[in-house]
């Protein structure tokens, strides 16, 4: 008998079926679609954090130095090929999912620190240095090198003691041996030296080395037996160690004339059966030899949920808790490294910023379709409740009425949500299925029960005769009064957590939900309250000629109870509009911000020499500053868009009497007073750098971390210039030049006077050229430069602007939340057209019986779109003023500097000054203008279909 009654019902209404079927349809693909493009953007962040990353960053290393207490046998017996081939595959099985690892690209082995220098004379020697290799016995070097030229190398010769070795073979690199002049058959002698045991107040550097050292041994020679490249120059196995695929020219401070002397350092690649006399022959030098194991991670079976436990697992084997469990698979003294602890703190710092925002997005779209299935509830019940009151009436159990109602419903809406299911399974192939049918079977359940839970509540009492639903005669129950006092507490309470935790504190759904809970107090509200001023506003009205304005103002004030849910589906559509173009807005401000901190300024032009960085006791760096060319600074400056460009000599790397590290800016301080203005970065007046005579300090601007260190005493900085003694005048958090760390600015002017035998030294001359200009291009900047005679180097903070934005947790959280506000646009839209629908026919009675009194056709649209637009208006006001609500209460809560950019290790240097949240004149007004505007449009069509033939308008008002 159910099936015969349902069968019946879908064929007298089948329109009504399609259309419910359609928005059930449309309602759980969105909601299926959405976890599983949060989780494709998660996992497509974590892949490409890592992925993006050097590859030596994204390598868990495992490594030990050689041990002085084990005997030398011991040691030998541990390194041969098997031994080392052994202990890999017990390390690796210690990493367990989700810390997988690239099998096809980890390598292990032995190999000294790129200290081992090569005496031979007629190797290139850039200064007094000589030139330093890597002697790196490495498995897995036929599989992944192609032989261009000669062959692989061999073990050393059997039968010789491993201390007494003296032939090694090695292979290198095409541009390895163009650098230093090397080719198939070339020998060079690998030299053994360890540090002398002398005070250091009495090095010398007379035999040609950065500290005095003594032979422990004989030379080693080399011979090259061969050329290759790397099969993939891609994967881990050889960019882990850059310096195996080409050489690279540092430089170390030492104490001669210059400050720092360049020379090249370069790997030269063994055969693994060379390892444990590598391990023999280097035991006592400066830096003993390292036994490594090399862990690439696999990022093909890497998701976001991996990331916490991923962190954790690298954390515990880096922590004092991690070399007892390698000494169990490998032995004592390993212990592991990586910088994949940082890699994942980033991406958990920016999923953690980026979610909060996005889940309000999601829980603003659930409402409004939540609205959309409570109307279309309403509207079924309102267009069958004759029927079911009969129903009734004839003895039918509530039971059994509300059980047909239901397979009614889930005849439509159970195949409609698999269909939404599958269309967005096929549409967002990323994800977890779990999530994904959960949303799409709520949305399922929620339109079956929609209808049937309002008959229920309906037919439950007895049942009255049918009354006005208007404000007229109807007052809020005592239920109802309770109901909205509850979700007014409920509010407050999100409110004063949103307050007191903010988004920092994780991901709170409280939290997420508060501005859509606001907003639902903001509707009851606005609903209690705007009929008020509407009906004083009639009064006037009433006393004009034409009853048009009165009648619309009288009918808008009288709006039926059930105006609430359009009201609050428009009001969380616009004001999740607003707040989310706000948070654009803001972090668009934070990229800028970093962008121009990253760069130092709009553009900056400056002398590049491949191949070339620094390098201190703590490791290589980049960016070792060299001199402009003559007219450089003339050049740049007359470039279209150029609004000043000042030549500017920045020196880092230098440090303070107490060990504080600073970088060195000296540049004319009017133009670097202007520029610092024009580009916001500490603006200062010129003349506090002027000196006072040769005989007082010279004044400096500085950074907080340099004025704590110095308390406004006078200080002195060794430099190039010579040792400068400065007096602190101005303190600022930033400047153009500054990427970060502490700084030290000085004019120009000034330091020629106090040292006018450093004028013109090319260690002394300006470095870079920084541009304000918002309009200039790079190519402009190229051109003006093409005709230098060194390579220059055009750094743009446009484009590093856009580099910061291409991350995919950065896009596809954006791209999400724009889907999520037109989506719930789109339902606040059909929520308009539920309530024009269900008002319709009473709506077209009144326009037939007022066209019989003799009102125009114009008049009676007029009528309707004025008794429409102010709750049009109020909700697009509302919605503006909930978004300013979210946005103040938010400013200081919301991560926009963690959301403006992918946090890698390298682009994390630079000190993002806070930017707040603030409102956004444009993102508020775009969505209150654009959702009315459409609205309304709704609305004219509706009052247009609502007037269109005098003859249906008597049929109206004849019902």
């Amino acid at each position: 008998m159910s099936g015969l009654w349902v069968s019946v019902r879908l064929a007298a209404m089948p329109g009504a079926a399609v259309v419910l079927g359609l928005l059930v349809a449309v309602t759980a693909a969105l909601a299926a679609a959405f976890p599983r493009a949060v989780a494709g953007y998660e996992d497509r962040g974590l892949r490409r954090q890592i992925v993006d990353a050097r590859p030596a960053d994204a390598t868990l290393r495992v490594e030990r130095q050689t041990d002085f207490t084990e005997l030398p046998a011991d040691r030998a017996a541990a390194l041969g090929p098997e031994q080392l081939a052994e202990r890999r595959g017990k390390l690796a099985a210690l990493l367990r999912a989700p810390l997988r690892i690239d099998a096809s690209t980890q390598s292990y082995g032995v190999r000294t620190a790129p200290d081992v220098r090569l005496s031979d004379p007629g190797l290139p020697r850039p200064g007094i240095l000589d030139p330093t290799v890597q002697l790196d016995a490495r498995s897995g070097l036929t599989a992944h090198a192609r032989v261009l030229e000669g062959r692989l190398p061999g073990p050393p010769a059997a039968g010789t003691a491993l201390d007494k070795v003296t032939r090694l073979e090695a292979v290198v690199t095409p541009a390895t041996a163009k650098t230093l002049g090397l080719h198939t058959g070339s020998v060079v002698h690998a030299q053994r030296l360890r540090p002398a045991n002398v005070d250091p107040a009495t090095l010398s550097f007379n035999d040609a080395h950065y500290e005095q050292m003594r032979a422990f041994g004989a030379p080693v020679a080399v011979h090259i037996t061969g050329l290759v490249e790397p099969r993939d120059r891609d994967d881990a196995y050889w960019g882990v160690d850059p310096l195996l695929q080409a050489p690279r020219q540092v430089t170390r401070p030492v104490l001669v004339a210059g400050g720092q002397q360049w020379y090249w350092a370069s790997g030269l690649m063994l055969d693994e059966g060379s390892a444990a006399a590598v391990d023999a022959l280097w035991s006592r030098a400066r830096v003993a030899p390292t036994t490594y194991y090399n862990y690439p991670l696999d990022t093909s079976r890497l998701t976001g949920a991996d990331a916490g436990a991923l962190l954790d697992r690298v954390t515990f084997l880096q922590s004092p808790a991690g070399p007892p469990v390698l000494a169990e698979a490998g032995g004592q003294g390993f212990a592991a490294d990586s910088k994949l602890p940082q890699l994942l703190e980033g991406y958990v710092d920016l999923r953690a910023a980026v979610t909060p925002v996005v889940l309000v997005a999601a829980y603003a779209l659930v409402t409004v379709a939540a609205v959309v299935l409570l109307m279309v509830g309403s509207l079924a019940w309102a267009r069958r409740r004759g029927e079911l009151v009969l129903l009734r009436a004839r003895g039918g159990s509530l039971p059994a009425v509300t059980r047909r109602l239901a397979a009614e419903g889930a005849v439509v809406a159970v195949p409609a949500a698999a269909a939404g299911f599958a269309a967005a399974v096929l549409a967002v192939p990323s994800g977890t299925l779990a999530p994904a049918l959960a949303a799409a079977a709520a949305v399922a359940v929620a339109a079956v029960l929609v209808v049937p839970a309002r008959a229920w509540a309906a037919l439950r009492p007895p049942v009255q005769a049918q009354r006005r639903t208007d404000l007229v005669t109807l007052r809020p129950s005592a239920r109802r009064i309770v109901f909205e006092a509850t979700g007014v507490a409920l509010a407050v309470g999100a409110l004063a957590a949103l307050y007191r935790r903010g988004t920092s504190a994780g991901v709170d759904p409280l939290v997420s939900a508060a501005p859509v809970v606001a907003g639902m107090v903001l509707a009851l509200v606005c609903v209690r309250l705007y009929p008020i001023p509407l009906r004083a506003a009639a009064l006037p009205a009433a006393a004009r000629r034409g009853i048009v304005g009165f009648l619309a103002l009288a009918r808008a004030g009288r709006s039926p109870q059930a105006a609430v849910l359009p009201l609050l589906a428009v009001l969380i559509a616009v004001s999740t509009a607003a707040f989310g173009g706000s948070v654009l807005a803001g972090v668009g401000e934070a990229r800028d911000r970093l962008a121009l901190l990253q760069v130092g300024a709009d553009a900056v032009v400056s002398p590049v020499l491949p191949g070339q960085t620094a390098l201190d006791n703590r490791g290589i760096r980049d960016d070792v500053p060299k001199p402009l060319p003559d007219e450089a600074a003339d050049r740049v400056g007359r470039v279209p868009g150029v609004d000043i460009a000042v030549a500017v000599y920045r020196q880092p790397w230098l440090q303070l009497a107490g060990g504080e590290g600073v970088t060195l800016i000296v540049a004319d301080s009017r133009q670097y007073a202007e520029l610092s203005e024009r580009l916001g970065l500490g603006a200062f007046p010129a003349g506090e750098l002027h000196d006072r005579g040769v005989r007082e300090p010279m004044a400096a601007l500085i950074s907080p971390a340099v004025a704590e260190a110095v308390d406004g005493r006078t200080f002195t900085l060794d430099a190039p210039h010579g040792e400068l003694t400065l007096r602190p005048v101005l303190v600022r958090e930033a400047t153009p030049g500054w990427t970060g760390g502490s700084f030290v600015v000085v004019d120009a002017g000034v330091m020629a006077r106090h040292h006018p035998a450093t004028v013109g030294k090319p260690e002394t001359r300006p470095t870079s050229v920084y541009v304000a200009g918002p309009g200039v291009r790079a190519g402009a900047l190229r051109s003006a430069m093409a005709s230098s005679p060194v390579p220059m180097e055009v750094r743009m903070r446009s484009a590093a602007r856009e580099g910061l934005r291409d991350h995919p947790l950065q896009t596809g959280a954006e791209r999400l939340y724009r889907t999520a506000v037109v989506a719930g646009t789109g339902f606040a839209v059909l929520a308009v057209v539920l309530s024009l629908v269900q008002a319709g026919p009473e709506r077209r009675a009144l326009m037939a019986r007022l066209g019989t009194m003799g009102l125009a056709p114009a008049a009676r649209r007029r009528l309707l779109l004025l008794e429409a637009l102010p709750q049009l208006v109020l909700a697009g006001a509302a919605g503006t003023v909930l978004a300013v609500a979210a946005i103040r209460l938010l400013s200081t809560r919301i991560g926009l500097e963690a959301m403006a950019s992918a946090l890698h290790p390298e682009s994390a240097s630079p000190a993002l000054a806070p930017t707040r949240l603030h409102p956004d004149p444009t993102a508020l007004a775009l969505p209150a203008v654009s959702v009315t505007a459409l609205v309304t449009l709704v609305v004219l069509t509706q009052v247009w279909w609502s007037t269109r033939t005098p003859a249906e308008q008597m049929r109206a008002a004849e019902a």
